[in-house]
């Protein structure tokens, strides 16, 4: 008898996350990740249990996730970052390579392009600045020297075609760079931004999807500064328009991270498509990449045998182009089986204008007229075969589908396979003793015997042989477990400890029963093996308990003082209240609620009993849980007693708030932050509650440039006037030699009807240009110091 190989196709790629999932990372000891669907209605949280720290995630053209980690070297090497690759499934890292240098080389914002390069931002050489690299570090290029500019710091990046921009989130401003890696424009965002994205329906068709804060960046900076601002409690998405500066609200998600965290990184499949320069011509074979092939191939992972073909493409494949398409060439690379591996057209009506020009070269000549539609129903026809059974090569096969345009356009994708054996189909069966097997053909066969029960081709094509190997089951023990008591009124549950099937005497075909029958019990019993067995079992019989149970409900709502006491004349072992149990029968220090009682008697039989603890009325209280201080002026809150029930309210701490009325209170701190709201009953329950008040203050300083002290009543004295956000320090003048002429008192900086006259000492200065410097504090008392000029004129 012969033995085939049984060969087939096989591919083992990570589709954990679908086309055009967007990923957030929340950075830290440990990661978190958000994974959020392309319609952003699912979201995810992925949490790591390992404790390491690790840059950006960026998806690279293998669909596979891109991170960095920086650190220190051994002494005297400097800073080394590493490129990792990023296994979101089972929370590792792979080295891939490393930079090393002398300077602080922390890599910011990486993103891969569509052709493989690595953009980051970082300091390099000694200079800050967005580089351009291979994958290995190599050939860096230097796209925008950002080392003279104060605060530039890039937090994130996106590659749109010939466009790249850059979110510079201490600003909170967007820089959009063109193809000579210039600064084109500076734009603004509404709201504060933390990261962007993109997402692409086509070549022409790209958007940006941000993450960020429904806050200006004053008001964002202001929570910022509070203890606990629960920023990262929430992950806000919008579409942003950057070309208008305007955003569509898309989704938000609030999620628990037990720390304070803040988003790393925002990407998305999408961003490699997006970076690719040509919208002209594209060829995309699975374009929802569910085969896992980026960013235009496909991995064909259906089983191939005999000479049943397998297609080169997804149904979903795409194709956009504004022009004219030629011809198209089909190389099979790795070519191994001469005479066995082909490409053929599933539909016979295409088979004939496919040529074959050799052993691994197609080649397929479209119509003056062909139509786009026509031209996709000709590539998805595409099929690659084998026609070999025994004379096969394992390995892999790409087969590359090449379009010609007009103009010597070309576009090309890759459809990639994997040859690999698969074993023998063999099945097997277990006999009881004594028993045997009969095939339709006659043979009979027992433990130890190997029959053969199929030799055809199977349903993909392959010659096959099906083999039954027969053992002997070994013999089966069981027994009845669970209530050896038949307690009065109740059922008794048993099971048997093992089978397949079950008969009890009473008619039962479960594993386990409850019942009330006294005396012997049968059950007949099947096995794994469908091996028969029976055995039998009997219960023991006690009396009744008799008991009362008494209530006391808790004083203030979700309160801990209410009681439950179990009296009663019978003989009970222990008493069981939820998770609590004594043998007294009483129990304190209850909440409201339901409260299972389980009694138990000596003979273990157990008496159950539910009973409720009533919640007083809760109180009730309604206020506003934000309020934004603008510029000192002071906002109400009225708190309002829902319930009725209330002899007290209590505001701490009491810095800032006034009490206006009953129930009404004027709100104007000196600085933000929390406060606390104490509700007190009638019944002297408390209720605590929290407000938040947040200060939106100016931090801008006016002053004239020109003024003219001829004493006419108009621009006679000059001041500066800092915004509700500032306090004046010291303001002092200066001649263009540098000689002091004025100091302000601190009391008349921002007065307007005090300040410099243009005189020293009574003597009136000469007209020309004066300098003045100026130190400002802020609400948490930091100094800015800030100087300008001014023009005296006469």
């Amino acid at each position: 008898m012969k033995y085939f190989l049984i060969i087939g196709i096989n591919l083992s790629c990570n589709l954990f996350l679908a086309a055009q999932d967007i990923l957030a990372y929340y950075g830290g000891t440990t990661y978190h990740t958000v994974k959020i669907s392309a319609d952003f209605i699912n979201f995810d949280d992925i949490f790591c249990n390992k404790t390491f720290v690790h840059g950006n995630l960026s998806y690279q053209e293998n669909g596979l996730l891109y991170t960095t980690w920086t650190h220190v070297g051994l002494s005297g090497s400097g800073i080394i970052t590493n490129l990792k690759r990023f296994d979101l499934l089972n929370c590792d890292t792979v080295q891939i390579s490393k930079i090393q240098g002398k300077r602080n080389s922390s890599f910011y914002c990486l993103v891969v392009d569509f052709n493989g390069k690595l953009y980051f931002y970082t300091r390099l050489n000694g200079k800050n600045g967005i580089y351009r690299s291979n994958f290995d570090f190599t050939n860096i290029d230097t796209l925008l020297d950002l080392d003279n500019v104060s605060n530039y710091i890039i937090e994130d990046l996106v590659v749109l075609g010939d466009r790249l921009l850059a979110l510079n989130q201490n600003l909170n401003e967007i820089y959009e760079i063109d193809t000579h890696f210039t600064i084109r424009r500076i734009i603004n965002p509404e709201f504060k931004i933390t990261g962007l994205t993109t997402q692409y329906n086509s070549c022409k068709d790209k958007r940006i999807i941000v993450s960020g804060y429904p806050y200006s960046h004053s008001v964002w900076d202001s929570i910022f500064q509070l203890p606990d601002d629960k920023l990262g409690d929430t992950l806000y998405l919008y579409e942003y328009d950057y070309i208008n500066n305007s955003f569509k609200p898309l989704a938000l998600h609030i999620y628990p991270h037990g720390q304070e965290a803040f988003l790393s990184s925002l990407t998305s499949f999408d961003d490699i498509l997006s970076s690719d320069p040509e919208c002209v011509f594209l060829l995309d074979l699975d374009r929802d990449n569910s085969s896992g092939a980026f960013p235009y191939g496909f991995f064909q992972n259906k089983a191939l045998c005999g000479i049943t073909g397998v297609r080169l493409t997804d149904q979903d494949l795409y194709i956009e182009t504004d022009l004219k398409v030629d011809s198209m060439q089909i190389m099979i690379s790795g070519y191994r089986d001469k005479g066995f591996e082909w490409i053929q057209s599933m539909d016979p009506a295409f088979q004939a204008r496919l040529l074959q020009r050799n052993d691994s070269l197609y080649t397929f000549v479209f119509l003056a007229n062909e139509q786009l539609t026509h031209i996709r129903d000709i590539i998805t026809s595409l099929g690659y075969g084998h026609s070999g059974v025994l004379q096969r090569t394992i390995g892999h096969r790409e087969l590359s589908i090449t379009l010609f345009a007009e103009n010597s356009i070309r576009r090309n994708a890759v459809c990639k396979v994997d040859v690999q054996e698969v074993e023998y189909l063999l099945r097997d069966t277990t006999l009881c003793e004594g028993q045997n097997v009969q095939l339709t053909s006659g043979v009979i066969g027992g433990p130890g015997d190997t029959l053969i029960l199929n030799q055809a081709q199977n349903i993909s094509g392959c010659d096959s042989i099906e083999l039954l190997a027969i053992k002997s089951f070994p013999v089966s023990t069981f027994k009845i477990i669970g209530d050896t008591v038949l307690c009065p009124g109740r059922k008794a549950e048993i099971c048997v400890d093992g089978g397949t099937f079950w008969k009890w005497s009473g008619g039962e075909t479960s594993r386990c029963i409850k019942t009330d029958q006294n005396g012997l019990i049968k059950v007949s019993i099947t096995d794994l093996y469908n091996c028969p067995y029976e055995i039998a079992y009997q219960f023991k019989t006690p009396e009744p308990l008799d008991y009362i149970v008494r209530t006391l409900d808790p004083l203030c709502y979700d309160g801990a003082d209410g009681s439950i006491q179990i009296e009663n004349a019978g003989n009970t072992l222990s008493y069981f209240l939820n998770n609590q149990s004594n043998s007294t029968g009483q129990f304190g220090a209850l909440g409201s609620g339901n409260y299972r009682i389980k009694l138990v008697d000596t003979y273990g039989c157990e008496y159950f009993e539910t009973v409720n603890l009533e919640n007083p009325p809760e109180i009730n209280i309604s206020f506003l849980d934000t309020l934004i201080v603008k510029d000192r002026i002071a906002q109400m809150q009225q708190i309002a007693d829902l319930q009725g029930s209330l002899k007290e309210i209590i505001i701490e701490p009491g810095q800032g708030i006034l009490k206006i009325a009953n129930g009404l209170y004027e709100v104007n701190p000196q600085t933000g932050g929390h406060y606390k709201i104490l509700a007190i009953d009638t019944n002297d329950c408390v209720k605590e509650y929290q407000f938040t008040v947040l200060l939106d203050l100016n931090y801008k300083v006016y002053y004239p440039n020109i003024f003219s002290p001829n004493e006419d009543g108009i621009n006679d004295l000059w001041n500066v006037f800092p915004g509700s956000g500032y306090k004046g320090e010291s303001l002092e003048i200066y001649n263009r030699w540098g000689e002091r002429v004025y100091v302000f008192q601190q009391s008349e900086i921002g007065q307007r009807d005090q300040g410099w006259n243009g005189q020293k000492f009574g003597v009136k200065m000469l007209p020309g240009v004066y300098v003045f410097k100026l130190i400002v504090s802020d609400e948490y008392n930091k100094l800015k110091t800030l100087s300008g000029n001014l023009t005296l004129v006469r």
